[in-house]
Parts: C-alpha cells; sequence; structure tokens
C-alpha cells in the first residue's frame, strides 16, 4: 500500500498495473494490480497487489518500496542542450569540426535532463515533385535525428547548423 495526497488519487486507475521497486532487496521490479484506491481526508490510499512475490519477500512483513508512476525508453540529455531552430526542437552537435543541428522530440524532463525520443525522424527539405502515386517525394535531410553516440554540446552561444569550429 501507498499514501498519496488525495488530489493524486485520480492520476492511479483501479486495476492497471505499475511498476513496484523493492529497494531493500536490489532494486527488484515487480508489476503489481491496482486493486483499491481510498481517500482519507487530504491523503489517499493505494492498494497494490500480485499473484507472484519471491520467496525472500514472503517473509517480511515491512518493504522499502517504491512506485514508478512514469517511465521512459530514449535517450538523455541535459536540458541546457536542447536548442530550437526553424520551429523544430533539437540540440547541437560536434561532428569532426562541424556543428550541425538534429532534431529530438522530448518525451518528458525529469531532474534537469530531457528523455528523447531514440526514434526521432529526420527532417526532409521540401520538394514539389510527386510519385506515381501522387505523394510527395522526399529531398535530402536538412536536419538529421539525434544518435546514442553524438557529442551533444550542452552550453554555448552564436551556435548555428553548419558552424565550422577550430
Amino acid at each position: 500500500a501507498f499514501t498519496v495526497d488525495a488530489s493524486a488519487l485520480t492520476d492511479y486507475k483501479v486495476g492497471e498495473y505499475r511498476d513496484i521497486i523493492f529497494s531493500d532487496y536490489g532494486d527488484y521490479t515487480l508489476s503489481m494490480k491496482l486493486e483499491q484506491s481510498v481517500a482519507e481526508g487530504e491523503r489517499g490510499l493505494l492498494i497494490y497487489s500480485s499473484e507472484m512475490l519471491p520467496a525472500e519477500l514472503e517473509r517480511e512483513r515491512t518493504y522499502g518500496i517504491s512506485l514508478v508512476r512514469h517511465s521512459y525508453t530514449g535517450l538523455r540529455v541535459p536540458v541546457s542542450a536542447i536548442r530550437y531552430l526553424d520551429g523544430y526542437t533539437g540540440v547541437y552537435a560536434r561532428f569532426g569540426n562541424t556543428v550541425l543541428f538534429r532534431v529530438a522530440d522530448v518525451l518528458g524532463v525529469v531532474n534537469g535532463y530531457a528523455y528523447v525520443d531514440e526514434n526521432t525522424e529526420p527532417i526532409y527539405e521540401l520538394t514539389e515533385e510527386t510519385d506515381e502515386n501522387g505523394e510527395p517525394v522526399r529531398g535530402a535531410i536538412r536536419y538529421g535525428a539525434l544518435g546514442l553516440y553524438d557529442q551533444v554540446i550542452v552550453s554555448g552561444t552564436g551556435m548555428y547548423h553548419g558552424l565550422i569550429i577550430d
């Protein structure tokens, strides 16, 4: 069971599964079902259950546990690195002696870091050509997408796409 502010009870739906982390047991994680939520004045109570519990946990009556409210999968970059160019969100990254803008779809921000979709699509140049189905033909890549091993620039001024640095 967890206690939360009563105003937060609407964030939790009965029947929904959440990851529960047992910090006293090496951060063992178990997906558990919310069985009941109860408002008690300004506090709320969340009661979770699971049909599976490791033997070492069965012997204990109390646990150090955490509830995972949100989880993100993606690339993590400092918020200070996020920039905006031509209406797109992204970062500047160094490639050799060249600075290039890389688009990045931000999924969420936690503790000073932006979590970026690792499958962000690059931005293509617009063309007036169409294929045999009447669909627009993609031009050259205008801004590539942020990649796992890109050298992200976290601070600085006067940067632009294509800047040559010494």
